[in-house]
């Protein structure tokens, strides 16, 4: 049986996911292990709690 492509008025992941973060293009470190910053790390966690909206995550 052969699929059929993908219609107009079937739903893509951009249709259902809002991005809340901006992501970098720099790929120089893809697939090496990056230590981030204490602040980079602050800010992802101070992020991460107002997307679960918890005081204590």
């Amino acid at each position: 049986m052969m699929t059929s492509p993908q219609d107009e008025t079937t739903p893509t992941v951009d249709d259902v996911m809002v991005p809340t973060e901006n992501v970098s293009a720099d790929h120089h470190e893809h697939a090496k292990d990056p230590h981030p910053s204490q602040e980079n790390l602050e800010a992802r966690t101070q992020h991460e709690r107002e997307l679960v909206d918890s005081d204590d995550a």
